[in-house]
């Protein structure tokens, strides 16, 4: 299930990171993801989907076909909410990291 995101930038006490998640009701702010457990990067997220632990992938659109379409494919196999980001900057922000990021994965800790 693949689930589009526009980018939108808000300002003010509830702000979200510029051009990040926002849109079909869904909104995460910036602390939120930045505070939630996560893996970063490609292979780390295919060992994440391949482990169980993976409970959603978020994707840059302008991220490689070849580095993302066996992340898609992946999800859909396992079952695993994937969320389309508009761009590898925005995600890469919302991680708290200073470089792109094509794919990210929010984890279960807990066994």
């Amino acid at each position: 299930m693949l689930k589009y995101l526009s980018a939108r930038q808000i300002s003010g006490d509830n702000a979200m990171c510029p051009g990040l998640f926002a849109g079909g009701g869904i909104a995460l702010a910036l602390p939120e993801i930045k505070n939630t457990p996560k893996v970063i990067g490609t292979k780390q997220v295919k060992k994440a989907i391949n482990k169980g632990i993976a409970q959603k992938v978020f994707i840059a659109e302008d991220a490689e076909p070849h580095i993302i379409e066996p992340i898609k494919e992946l999800c859909r196999q396992n079952l695993v909410e994937v969320f389309m980001v508009k761009n590898m900057d925005s995600l890469g922000n919302a991680c708290g990291i200073e470089v792109g990021a094509a794919t990210v994965a929010l984890i279960n800790t807990e066994p």
